[in-house]
């Protein structure tokens, strides 16, 4: 046997070694190009996530700004209605004219050339579209695309499916087919047809069809050209949400919740189930909707009524023990705290007898004595009775629901009101789709966007308001029942707003009284307040605790805390003066400054407001039978807060605030009293000294106002 040398022994080490060494390399360089491949995708899909979310945000940010300039431009808050986004586009296009060709800069000389230019934006050439297979058309689009600028709608040439090999599947999809027609519905003033496409006199009335897709320049002060592309495209539309009815809460089953027929009935308006969606319905197209039949006495028929109960049914209310009922619901609702227990006879003690029918089951309000005084209507609601007021089991999330599942409106076998995805799809294989929705009237083509614009499913929790008031100061609290007295009018949980007063007392201790009617001065203190926030940079006093009355005992006042700003005041409602202790003429007081505020009309209103609002819940004062009903009387209360004088150091300057409002229920005690005939003048520095400086202990007075006129303030 040949022995191996030494040297050949060291070789095949020396070869080992190195292709170890090169495996560790290769493996090295592989994860090394793996981890950078997974870095380059992930910081693509970051960069991918920033541009949807700045084309997101530019979508916002343009309909918020159409949404401000429908309002500064009608000086109404309410006057925005359902719109969508929309392109520039000119009636027809005008050859040569260019942007391109002008050589301008914005704001130069001839720039109005440029400007219209701009506006030379159209997909019609000589009124039928451009024909790309001729060579002078293609210069005259290439040019009309230089145009660009405003509003631009972007060519964006897709195939409509993917499977479809058609000639024409090939599309310029300009637009949002939200209602899946595969038919561009345009906005604006547009004439009326009738189902075979004639139109129907000369008016063009308005009318809002498909979001139009807005392209997004690179350098949004320069047109469109080969150096400045566009990036992307917004859509959006927009729907107040307080013009629509709520898919999750309008429409009732209130007769009998459990019957396969409609039993949907409307008395007395008490909630928004008592909203007819059936009636919506048939208003919306009565070609679609063409039967409605409404019984006070017996079932509902019709297709308007059938698909109000399949939209009812879908979302149906809760059935879990312990959550169906008005007595389990309000029980439930009635804890003061985790761990206490509830006011389990609320329900049984309150709403048979309160003259409402709250359970919306009758009996039928019939005559006007019973509008006047729904006491005389024996309502008797059972409470154990599975209401309407109930928890919903399966909420719509959007509107398009209704898009997307043809079970909720159908019209018949294969066949369906709106066409959704699916037989969008197959609709040019012959699968039948609703004749209506496909006729060329204009009437039955915009039939889905008037239901956008009808109902919604926006309702936020209603026991909470967020917001910001005009002092800057952020706001989260309960919102006020109209009708009984809630947990904590100033809590920012959402029991909170639980219609319950307490004991006071925390933990298992803790009790509650559900259903505990308003007084008339919490009432309209805190409505007050709250309405005068929305108007001033100040509503009432801040108070460490609120005094709730109990209805019982007028004069017993239940402490509940109140968690509000510190900074807060009330709102003033006269000048800034030296504070002195001594007598003297107005002369020796001279007014150092005014206050934004005094006792306008306008403040006046809203106090006005407040108490108009009490009054109409609770017209039945002297007792079943009682006419006629006298409205309440309130007056003013006022305190002075002391301020530094930055002018003079040393000195204050006192403002004159509004304390709140006094219930006035004896006018011998409380006006024809010393202490309310004595009147004060809020001019004279002295008369403003003697006022309160606690705002828990204000001073009650008669007034002169500082207004020209001098009116009575009351």
């Amino acid at each position: 046997m040949k022995r191996l040398s030494p040297q050949s022994s060291r070789r095949g080490v020396a070869l080992v070694i190195t292709l170890i060494m090169l495996s560790v390399v290769t493996i090295t360089a592989v994860a090394f190009l793996m981890v950078a491949r997974r870095e380059r995708s992930a910081v693509a899909a970051a960069g991918e996530q920033a541009d949807v979310r700045i084309a997101a945000d530019a979508a916002l940010n343009r309909a918020r700004a159409r949404i401000l300039a429908q309002i500064a431009s009608s000086g109404m808050r309410e006057s925005p209605t359902l719109f969508v986004s929309t392109n520039f586009i000119a009636p027809f296009y005008t050859r040569g004219l260019t942007a391109a060709g002008q050589g301008l800069p914005l704001g130069a000389a001839l720039s109005n050339q440029w400007y219209s230019a701009l506006a030379n934006v159209s997909y019609l050439y000589q009124g039928r579209p451009f024909d790309l297979n001729n060579t002078a058309e293609i210069l005259e689009y290439r040019r009309m695309l230089a145009n660009l600028y405003y509003d631009p709608r972007v060519p964006v040439v897709a195939r409509i499916g993917r499977m479809d090999t058609r000639v024409d599947s090939f599309e310029d999809r300009f637009y949002l087919d939200l209602n899946r027609n595969g038919r561009f519905e345009t906005n604006g003033y547009i004439l009326q047809r009738d189902v075979a496409g004639r139109a129907i006199g000369t008016n063009r009335v308005w009318h809002v069809g498909d979001p139009e897709w807005i392209g997004v320049l690179a350098d949004p002060d320069r047109p469109h050209s080969g150096n400045n592309r566009f990036l992307y495209r917004i859509a959006y539309l927009v729907v107040p949400a307080d013009q629509t009815v709520d898919l999750n809460y309008a429409h009732n089953q209130a007769r009998n919740p459990d019957a396969t027929t409609s039993q949907f009935f409307r008395n007395q308006g008490v909630a928004p189930w008592e909203l007819n969606m059936a009636g919506l319905f048939r208003d919306l197209n009565t070609n679609l909707w063409q039967t409605y039949a409404y019984s006070t006495n017996a079932a509902n028929t019709g297709l308007t009524f059938e698909h109000a109960l399949n939209l009812w049914t879908h979302r149906r209310v809760a059935t879990v023990t312990g959550r169906a009922t008005a007595q389990d619901i309000l029980t439930e609702d009635s804890r003061p705290q985790l761990g206490a227990a509830g006011d389990t006879a609320a329900a049984s003690r309150v709403l048979p007898l309160n003259g409402v029918d709250d359970l919306s089951d009758g009996p039928l309000i019939q005559s006007l004595a019973q509008v006047r005084n729904p006491r005389l209507l024996n309502d008797g609601d059972n409470v154990t009775r599975r209401w309407s007021g109930g928890d919903v089991a399966n909420p719509y999330l959007t509107p398009f629901s209704l898009l997307s599942d043809p079970t909720l409106l159908p019209l018949g076998a294969n066949r369906v009101v709106w066409t959704n995805l699916d037989t969008r799809r197959t609709a040019f294989a012959g699968q039948l789709v609703s004749t209506v929705q496909a006729s060329n009237s204009t009437y039955n083509a915009y039939t889905f966007y008037r239901l956008l614009g009808s109902v919604g499913t926006d309702s936020s929790d209603g026991r909470i308001e967020i917001g910001v008031d005009l002092a800057n100061r952020y706001y989260r609290r309960s919102k006020l029942n109209l009708n009984y007295q809630v947990l904590d009018a100033e809590g920012t949980q959402s029991y909170s707003a639980n219609v319950v007063t307490t004991n006071g007392a925390s933990g298992k201790d803790a009790r509650a009284t559900a259903l505990v009617p308003w007084t008339a001065r919490t009432w309209v203190s805190l409505a007050g307040d709250r309405l005068l926030r929305k108007e001033f940079s100040n509503g009432l006093p801040e108070l460490g605790n609120f005094n709730f009355y109990d209805p019982a005992k007028p004069s017993t006042k239940l402490a509940v805390p109140k968690a509000k700003e510190e900074a807060a005041h009330g709102v003033a409602i006269a000048g800034s003066y030296w504070v002195t202790n001594a007598v003297g003429s107005r002369g020796q007081n001279i007014a150092v400054s005014k206050t934004n505020h005094t006792w306008s009309a306008k403040l006046h209103r809203l106090l006005q407001l407040a108490a108009n609002i009490h009054e109409v819940r609770t017209n039945i004062v002297g007792g079943l039978g009682s006419e006629p009903f006298p409205p309440h009387v309130f007056r003013p209360t006022f305190y002075r807060e002391d301020q530094d004088d930055p002018r003079n150091p040393g000195k204050k300057l006192s403002v004159v605030r509004l304390a709140g409002l006094e219930e006035v229920t004896n006018a011998f005690t409380q006006v024809l009293n010393t202490a309310w005939t004595n009147w004060m003048d809020f001019e004279n520095p002295i008369d403003v000294a003697n006022l309160s400086i606690d705002p828990s202990l204000p001073t009650r007075t008669n007034v002169r106002s500082p207004l020209p006129g001098r009116h009575q303030a009351k």
